[in-house]
């Protein structure tokens, strides 16, 4: 597994197939950053061809744990054989894989930072029901 980083993105590339025997490395790479504190990561598929349910079963638990953490976890580079299984279970529609890592890195960009992901949410400093937190009203 080759690990880097992008600004505040970590890149996690799979060398080898993701299949019970082999999937310790990743895993233990990807608890590592969750440790940290890390909201953004790719993980790239590009140099795996296989993929059991051990594989995919931390795909998923890592997308969830990012998704409820107001992270965001994406996956890119997918063997023909890996997107049909993300296809068969219907992940494409959740987890919108990316062709390229540099696609995955860029879907992080706001404001023209490549680094940067979503801006946060900001606090409420108005009120509830105050003029200012209320929405405009509608043009004639």
């Amino acid at each position: 597994m080759i690990e880097r980083q992008v600004g505040d993105i970590i890149v996690l590339r799979a060398t080898g197939p993701l299949i019970a025997a082999e999937v310790d490395a990743l895993e233990l790479a990807i608890r590592r950053h969750v440790a940290d504190g890390n909201r953004r990561l790719v993980i790239n598929l590009v140099d795996s061809e296989r993929l059991d349910q051990a594989g995919l079963g931390l795909l998923v638990r890592t997308f969830v744990h990012y998704r409820g953490q107001a992270g965001r976890m994406v996956v890119c580079g997918l063997s023909k054989r890996i997107r049909d299984v993300f296809s068969i279970t219907k992940l494409t529609t959740v987890m919108h894989p990316f062709e390229t890592e540099q696609e995955a890195i860029d879907s992080f960009r706001d404001d023209g930072d490549a680094t940067a992901g979503p801006p946060a949410p900001r606090p409420r400093t108005d009120p509830p029901g105050s003029a200012s937190a209320q929405p405009p009203p509608p043009e004639p």
